[in-house]
């Protein structure tokens, strides 16, 4: 250990002059785009700048393309370990947020595996959301994933879903209901063979090397101007540790935990649009058709109709369905039921339902003021069947903060109170404008979140079939999708999910209500149509007096 400590200290100061010379550029040209040609008019000097500058960054890319511009983790060998690339403009209270979720579920998951994560702060989220994640996904045999679920358990929440959920055959099969004309047809669709699982997920199980440096997933945050009511972030400190969130703020931390959760794999079926919209053409879907959309958290999902149908998971949209991880003996909680156009209660199926029960930091929604969400034993277990290892977690917050905040200063090679004192200038040399080490004219990062998505296959473009639509050139940060207009065109939210800002979650109430009978509780989900929509989101809305705000 000493050794590697040695090696590693050794590559922050030989790294550590290009990064003063990155620094300076942005602050000196007050440019954000890395532009080595106007650094110095001299040719004779230029070159030489250049080169050293690109080699600097052909030395980091290679060490993983989530890690711009530092190396490494202080967290423990064997835990899941988080490497975080932030686009400019993310602030650096954001960054040390998501470095503190990161270190969250570092303390609860054990699996030494590596996940490269992309966050970016957007003003283009559709109104009243404020996060979403789109995570990288791959498709398995179940058969193959079974074996490794059987290999990897630990313990008796693995082994009663082994006994009660997971199966040898090499298919299953899982209930799937059309609907047309408020009408509903329950179907069971046989013969579904592969399942999907996130890349995050897959590592855990040992199904994707665990230190592929391949992005894991994409995660936006909302600048909240996009709000129906002026809110602003609470950001966990020193200072601002209370459990209790100001009126007129939104937790951050809360946010930055739940999207991190869809990309560990709590994702379903039912959110897809693609589909949605086969449920509502067809009288009846194959097991393939089925396979294509299903996520392993969705072998848990049981509705009434599972019970009398030979316990078999339910796929259908707009159904109420809860997670059992013992045929249904007993519940984790109940479920979310999708879009309000197949009888759903308007929350994305990939959450805990949002009723009188705090049922954990899945839930849907967050509402501003109130007390700080977290993970509970619900989120817990279903990880751990999921193919996550538990570990007790018995740090305090502010002691996570701390080791966060730590973290993020030894990457970059400075103390602590250096980035107190020059937290700006902290958030730019993370946050490089332009990297290209291959020459060809496109940001590395945005190639490989292109790849990311392209490879999962669990998603449909348009746009010549490129993520960013223009011959997967990176356009700019916050700039890329060009226009909202531009996105509605072309169905970018058919995928997304929000729901609007219920009055009684103003720091003043609880959870005490039960807000799908408020008069004042209006769903609002973009309805699934021929055109698909392009992109995955799994969004974390919050809720707003204005009725049908947002429907597409």
């Amino acid at each position: 250990m000493c050794l590697i400590k040695q090696v590693k200290n050794l590559c922050i100061l030989a790294i550590k002059p290009f990064i003063e010379i990155l620094a300076g550029c942005y602050m000196h040209c007050k440019l954000y785009k890395l532009n080595f040609q106007s650094l110095d008019t001299n040719t004779t000097n230029r070159k030489p700048l250049k080169l050293r500058a690109l080699r600097f960054l052909k030395r980091l890319t290679p060490i993983t393309l989530a890690s711009s511009v530092f190396i490494g983790s202080s967290s423990s060998a064997q835990a899941l370990q988080f490497n975080f690339t932030y686009a400019p403009g993310t602030s650096f209270e954001q960054m040390l947020g998501y470095e503190m979720a990161g270190k969250y579920w570092s303390n609860y998951l054990t699996d030494d595996v590596t996940l490269n994560i992309f966050i970016e702060t957007t003003n283009m989220l559709p109104t009243n959301v404020i996060g979403g994640a789109i995570p990288g996904v791959t498709s398995k045999k179940l058969e193959t994933v079974y074996e490794q679920i059987q290999a990897d358990a630990t313990s008796a929440a693995d082994q009663t879903s082994l006994a009660n959920v997971y199966t040898k055959d090499k298919g299953y099969e899982a209930l799937t209901s059309t609907y047309k004309n408020g009408s509903r047809t329950t179907n069971s669709s046989k013969g579904m063979n592969n399942i999907n699982l996130t890349r995050a997920n897959a590592k855990a199980l040992g199904l994707i090397n665990g230190n592929d440096t391949g992005y894991d997933g994409y995660i936006l945050i909302s600048d909240l101007s996009n709000l129906s009511k002026p809110l602003s972030w609470n950001y966990f400190s020193e200072t601002n540790n209370s459990s209790t969130i100001a009126t007129g703020t939104l937790d951050f931390f809360s946010v930055a935990v739940h999207e991190l959760t869809h990309t560990l794999g709590f994702i379903s079926a039912i959110d897809s649009p693609e589909y949605g919209d086969l449920l509502n053409k067809k009288s009846s879907i194959s097991g393939g058709e089925a396979s294509k959309y299903a996520y392993l958290m969705d072998l848990f999902r049981l509705s009434g109709n599972s019970f009398t149908n030979g316990n078999k998971p339910d796929m259908s949209i707009g159904v109420d369905s809860m997670l059992s991880i013992n045929a249904g003996t007993s519940k984790l909680g109940n479920m979310s039921s999708g879009s309000t156009k197949f009888g759903g209660d308007g929350n994305q199926g990939s959450h805990w339902k949002k009723d009188a029960t705090y049922d954990g930091i899945m839930e849907a929604s967050l509402g501003a003021g109130d007390n700080r969400n977290l993970a509970t034993n619900n989120d817990l277990t279903v990880l751990d069947v999921l193919g996550w290892d538990l570990q007790q977690n018995n740090q305090s917050l502010l002691t996570i903060f701390n080791s966060a905040k730590s973290g993020l200063a030894s990457k970059m090679g400075v103390t602590t109170s250096w980035m107190d004192a020059n937290s700006t200038l902290a958030a730019l040399r993370l946050t490089p404008q332009f990297i290209d080490t291959n020459g060809n004219g496109k940001d590395d990062r945005g190639e490989s979140l292109n790849k990311m998505v392209n490879d999962s296959g669990a998603y449909n473009w348009g746009w010549n079939n490129y993520w960013w639509g223009w011959n997967g050139r990176w356009q700019g940060w916050n700039g890329y999708w060009q226009s909202s207009a531009n996105l509605t065109a072309d169905g970018f939210w058919q995928n997304a999910t929000w729901e609007t800002l219920d009055e009684f979650e103003d720091g003043e109430h609880n959870h005490d209500h039960d807000h799908d009978h408020l008069s004042s509780y209006s769903q609002s989900v973009p309805e699934p149509s021929s055109t698909l929509g392009l992109l995955g989101l799994v969004l974390f809305g919050i809720r707003s007096m204005i009725k049908g705000q947002g429907k597409k």
